[in-house]
Order: structure tokens, then C-alpha cells, then sequence
């Protein structure tokens, strides 16, 4: 290349000819330098003369090559660090700008324009049609059981002898009730001995969340605890409260600031309180005699709660998912339009049946229902 192209001034090089080049060319250059040879986008040549070495830099999109000898390489150097990196750990700052990159990906799949909402003052549930169909059904089935309990207590309390087996059903009743409090008393006990409860002074940040998601959602603040645990979180109902358990792996999410799968999770998990799906299960109890109802009836709270979550955390809602599908190590690598064409060739029988099993829908299913949902909302 004609010498009139070739710089000896690195920091001309760079302003003048290299500038604007995007992280990746800038990061390409260090590894280039530190390594003393071609590094991707970068070309490098290294001349040995008289024991004294020299190197001359080359990059497609840039007419004007750099001629620089060793001393000005370890310059060089120093001055990208400083001036373009602010740290010397460039690999961590490489995996994070790769991660970002790629969590703009996963983002696009619902929209990268999707912000958190302003106002959710006049915020209404819009439930999913599986929950709404499904618990018609039970709602449907539980008061036909109910009328006939009651006509058959009516008609029993005509004859002695059938009264009498009522009165001796009626502790097997009570007892049964007991026994199911005592469980429930017992496990909401191991939670409390086993946990650290989140308040406004114990992990406050976490706690705001919560409580300005239950203001948005007109509902009361649950108790908060967090516990060991895979990346895992539910609500559970006892005497007149709940307490949103939020497992260890869900709070190590929010560890370097961000806190978006964490609102997504407590969102969703809220949504359960404000649709009172614990409560319903409950007076719907005679419906569980119909083989999957009640599975297919949770399958459709789930959606719903999705729906809230993703209400309050666009980018939670679509990170969240691809946590449980990949783990939260490697879920920014996942490339989710290729996954769910994945899983969709893979249907079958076998599938299909499994998720008739569950009690959540499979989750490829929950990032194409979030899609759709929020293509109109």
C-alpha cells in the first residue's frame, strides 16, 4: 500500500480512520495487539528488523493503515483501556456486551419497543379463555354436586336411619378439615423457620417491587420470603393472607441490577392473589372428581398470570421463560424463534399428553401465547 496511507500516530489513527468502528472492532484491536497477530477483523504484520520489532495494522473498512513499533504497541494498548473500555477485565466486558446483544434479540421477539407501563391505575386483569372455559365447567359441575348433596341431606333427614349416617358423616368431615389445616399449618411453618422474610428493611428493593405491583392490582401486600432454591416461585393462601415465597435462583437475577425477571415473577405470581385462584379451587372442590379438568383449568391461570406479568415487565416476561427452558446461565444464547420451530416439529402424542399432566402449559407454549398477547396489548 502506497506509504502516503500509512500512520505512525496510533491516537490520529484512531479518532481520524478508526473511529466509530462499534465495540467488537475496538475489542478485535486490543486482542490483535495483545497477541501480536491477526485477530478477526483486525490484520496484523509483525516485522523483525535489528532486533527491533514493528507492526503494521491494516482493517477492510479503513483506508489508512498503522505502522507503530513495540514500545507504542504496549501504549497502544493502555490507551484503548482507558479511554475505551474503563477496565482492564476486557473478557467479562466482552461476555456482557455479547449477553446484551443477545437479550436484544430475545426482546425483538415480542417487540424491542415494549417499555414498562406508564399507568396502571385502571389496570384490569384480561383473563386467558382456558381459565375462563374451564372454570365455567367446574363452576357448572360443583353446583350441580352441591344441589344434590343438599337435596340428598333434605331427603335423608326424612328417616331416622338416614339422619343418623349424616350425623356420622359429618365428623368424618370436620376431621378431614382439621388434618388438611394442620398440613397446610405445618408446611406454611416451614417456610417461616426456613426462610428470610423480605420487608422494607430486609432487601427493600425487592420488597418496593411487590408493593407497588399489589397498589397497581388493588390487592393487599403479601408476606415475602425468600429461600434456597431453584429458579422457582408460588403463593400460598393461609387463614386470611398469603405469602408469595420467591425462590434463591429468582432473586440472583436482580444481583447486577436488573430487575426485570424478578417483576415479571412477582407479577405473575400477584395475579394469582387478584384472580383469587386459591380460593376457587377450594368452593370448586367436587369438580376434581372429573379426571384433568383441574389441571386444565390451572394450565389456563397460568396464561393469565403470564398476561399480568408480562404487563408490568415486557422484557421479564420473555427472560423469565427462557430461564426455566435454558437456565440462567446460558437463556441469552437461545434463539427463541428457532426453539418454538423446534418444538413444534417435536409435537406428537407423547407431548401432548404429557402437558395434559401438568399443571403449567409447556413453555414454548407461554412464549407464543406472550406473543400474541402482546401484538394487541
Amino acid at each position: 500500500m502506497n506509504s502516503e496511507l500509512q500512520l505512525t500516530d496510533f491516537r490520529k489513527w484512531l479518532i481520524y480512520s478508526f473511529d466509530n468502528q462499534g465495540f467488537d472492532n475496538y475489542y478485535n484491536l486490543h486482542k490483535a495487539l495483545e497477541t501480536e497477530t491477526s485477530y478477526k477483523t483486525i490484520r496484523l504484520v509483525r516485522n523483525d528488523t535489528d532486533d527491533r520489532k514493528s507492526y503494521l495494522l491494516s482493517v477492510d473498512s479503513v483506508r489508512e493503515q498503522l505502522v507503530i513499533t513495540d514500545e507504542q504497541r504496549g501504549q497502544f494498548m493502555r490507551y484503548l483501556t482507558d479511554n475505551y473500555f474503563q477496565t482492564n477485565d476486557l473478557g467479562a466486558l466482552a461476555a456482557e456486551k455479547s449477553r446484551g446483544a443477545q437479550e436484544d434479540k430475545s426482546h425483538a421477539f415480542i417487540g424491542g419497543d415494549k417499555k414498562y407501563p406508564t399507568d396502571l391505575s385502571n389496570f384490569k386483569v384480561k383473563q386467558h379463555p382456558k381459565e375462563t372455559a374451564y372454570y365455567n365447567i367446574k363452576l357448572v359441575f360443583s353446583v350441580f354436586i352441591y344441589l344434590a348433596f343438599i337435596a340428598w341431606v333434605i331427603y335423608s333427614a326424612s328417616s331416622w336411619s338416614s339422619a343418623l349416617g349424616l350425623l356420622l358423616l359429618l365428623p368424618l368431615i370436620l376431621v378431614f378439615m382439621f388434618f388438611n389445616k394442620l398440613i397446610h399449618g405445618i408446611f406454611v411453618g416451614i417456610i417461616k423457620g426456613n426462610s428470610t422474610q423480605v420487608t422494607k428493611d430486609q432487601f427493600p428493593e425487592i420488597y418496593s417491587i411487590v408493593e407497588a405491583q399489589a397498589s397497581k392490582l388493588k390487592i393487599k401486600v403479601p408476606e415475602i420470603f425468600i429461600t434456597y432454591g431453584h429458579f422457582n416461585s408460588f403463593v400460598t393462601k393461609y387463614s386470611r393472607g398469603h405469602i408469595l415465597m420467591i425462590y434463591s435462583e429468582v432473586a440472583e437475577t436482580t444481583l447486577h441490577g436488573n430487575y426485570d425477571v424478578l417483576s415479571y415473577i412477582t407479577a405473575h405470581e400477584l395475579c394469582h392473589i387478584k384472580q383469587k385462584h386459591l380460593s376457587k379451587e377450594k368452593y370448586l372442590f367436587p369438580s376434581r372428581i372429573i379426571p384433568l379438568l383441574g389441571l386444565a383449568y390451572s394450565r389456563g391461570c397460568e396464561y393469565t398470570c403470564d398476561r399480568v406479568g408480562y404487563h408490568f415487565s415486557p422484557k421479564g416476561s420473555i427472560e423469565g421463560i427462557l430461564i426455566m427452558t435454558t437456565g440462567k446461565e446460558i437463556y441469552t444464547k437461545l434463539n427463541i424463534e428457532k426453539h418454538i420451530e423446534n418444538a413444534k416439529e417435536n409435537e406428537g402424542f407423547w407431548t401432548w399428553l404429557s402437558e395434559k399432566l401438568l399443571t403449567h402449559p409447556h413453555l414454548y407454549k407461554r412464549l407464543i401465547q406472550i406473543k400474541k398477547y402482546s401484538q394487541f396489548n
